[in-house]
Protein backbone atom coordinates (compact mmCIF):
# COMPACT_ATOMS: atom_id res chain seq x y z
CA UNK A 1 0.00 0.00 0.00
CA UNK A 2 3.33 2.51 1.30
CA UNK A 3 4.50 1.43 -2.46
CA UNK A 4 1.21 2.32 -4.08
CA UNK A 5 1.44 5.83 -2.61
CA UNK A 6 4.35 6.73 -3.37
CA UNK A 7 4.51 5.54 -6.74
CA UNK A 8 1.02 7.44 -7.49
CA UNK A 9 2.78 10.43 -5.78
CA UNK A 10 6.04 10.31 -7.89
CA UNK A 11 4.15 9.67 -11.29
CA UNK A 12 1.91 13.11 -10.38
CA UNK A 13 5.03 14.95 -9.17
CA UNK A 14 6.42 14.14 -12.84
CA UNK A 15 3.49 14.31 -14.48
CA UNK A 16 3.22 18.05 -13.49
CA UNK A 17 6.98 18.72 -14.27
CA UNK A 18 6.56 17.50 -17.80
CA UNK A 19 3.20 19.61 -18.63
CA UNK A 20 4.38 22.59 -17.20
CA UNK A 21 7.07 23.74 -19.72
CA UNK A 22 4.54 23.08 -22.22
CA UNK A 23 2.11 25.23 -20.62
CA UNK A 24 4.71 28.18 -20.74
CA UNK A 25 5.54 27.91 -24.31
CA UNK A 26 2.06 28.16 -25.17
CA UNK A 27 1.52 31.30 -23.15
CA UNK A 28 4.79 32.40 -24.52
CA UNK A 29 3.19 32.09 -28.42
CA UNK A 30 0.02 34.04 -27.06
CA UNK A 31 2.24 37.55 -26.76
CA UNK A 32 1.37 39.85 -29.60
CA UNK A 33 3.53 43.26 -30.52
CA UNK A 34 1.94 46.29 -31.56
CA UNK A 35 4.13 49.41 -33.34
CA UNK A 36 2.59 52.89 -33.38
CA UNK A 37 1.49 56.28 -32.03
CA UNK A 38 -0.32 56.74 -28.72
CA UNK A 39 -3.57 58.24 -29.68
CA UNK A 40 -4.59 58.24 -25.93
CA UNK A 41 -3.35 57.17 -22.47
CA UNK A 42 -4.96 56.82 -18.83
CA UNK A 43 -3.80 55.61 -15.55
CA UNK A 44 -5.74 51.93 -16.87
CA UNK A 45 -5.14 52.11 -20.76
CA UNK A 46 -3.28 52.78 -23.47
CA UNK A 47 -5.06 53.56 -27.41
CA UNK A 48 -2.07 52.72 -29.88
CA UNK A 49 -2.74 54.01 -33.37
CA UNK A 50 -0.84 51.96 -36.00
CA UNK A 51 -0.91 52.40 -39.97
CA UNK A 52 -4.83 50.79 -40.79
CA UNK A 53 -5.94 50.34 -36.92
CA UNK A 54 -6.04 51.23 -33.15
CA UNK A 55 -5.94 48.85 -30.57
CA UNK A 56 -6.77 49.60 -26.89
CA UNK A 57 -4.95 47.66 -24.15
CA UNK A 58 -5.32 47.68 -20.67
CA UNK A 59 -1.99 48.41 -18.24
CA UNK A 60 -2.20 47.55 -14.81
CA UNK A 61 0.77 47.43 -11.78
CA UNK A 62 2.99 44.85 -13.45
CA UNK A 63 3.31 46.88 -17.45
CA UNK A 64 6.96 47.68 -17.41
CA UNK A 65 7.69 51.18 -19.13
CA UNK A 66 10.92 51.32 -20.80
CA UNK A 67 13.01 53.99 -22.50
CA UNK A 68 15.76 56.81 -21.83
CA UNK A 69 15.44 57.94 -18.56
CA UNK A 70 12.18 55.74 -17.60
CA UNK A 71 13.95 53.66 -15.00
CA UNK A 72 14.99 56.58 -13.06
CA UNK A 73 12.50 58.60 -13.10
CA UNK A 74 10.65 55.57 -11.81
CA UNK A 75 13.00 55.12 -8.97
CA UNK A 76 12.94 58.98 -8.00
CA UNK A 77 9.25 58.41 -7.91
CA UNK A 78 9.16 55.63 -5.76
CA UNK A 79 11.87 57.24 -3.38
CA UNK A 80 9.42 60.16 -2.68
CA UNK A 81 6.68 57.52 -2.15
CA UNK A 82 4.43 59.39 -5.10
CA UNK A 83 2.49 56.10 -6.98
CA UNK A 84 3.51 55.35 -10.58
CA UNK A 85 1.48 55.33 -13.20
CA UNK A 86 2.02 54.53 -16.79
CA UNK A 87 0.70 58.56 -17.82
CA UNK A 88 3.92 59.48 -15.91
CA UNK A 89 6.05 58.01 -18.79
CA UNK A 90 4.21 58.10 -22.21
CA UNK A 91 1.74 61.00 -23.67
CA UNK A 92 -0.24 61.09 -26.89
CA UNK A 93 1.65 61.55 -30.06
CA UNK A 94 4.47 59.77 -28.60
CA UNK A 95 5.79 56.14 -30.60
CA UNK A 96 5.39 53.32 -28.29
CA UNK A 97 6.25 49.24 -28.72
CA UNK A 98 4.11 47.51 -26.73
CA UNK A 99 3.78 43.82 -26.33
CA UNK A 100 0.31 42.35 -24.93
CA UNK A 101 -1.42 39.46 -24.25
CA UNK A 102 -3.18 38.43 -27.23
CA UNK A 103 -6.46 36.96 -25.27
CA UNK A 104 -6.53 39.44 -22.07
CA UNK A 105 -5.06 42.49 -24.19
CA UNK A 106 -3.19 43.72 -21.43
CA UNK A 107 -0.10 45.32 -22.24
CA UNK A 108 3.20 43.31 -20.40
CA UNK A 109 5.52 46.03 -21.58
CA UNK A 110 5.21 49.37 -23.64
CA UNK A 111 8.87 50.57 -25.00
CA UNK A 112 9.14 54.09 -25.60
CA UNK A 113 11.12 55.36 -28.79
CA UNK A 114 12.06 58.67 -27.75
CA UNK A 115 13.80 59.77 -24.17
CA UNK A 116 11.35 60.19 -20.96
CA UNK A 117 11.68 64.23 -20.08
CA UNK A 118 12.61 64.43 -16.96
Amino acid sequence: MKRLVAASMGALFLSAVLVSPSVSLHAAAADKTVNGTVSAVASDSITIKEKDAEIKLTVDSKTRVVGTGAGTKDAKMKDDKKPVQIVDFVKAGDSVMAKYDEATKVATEVRLHKPVAK
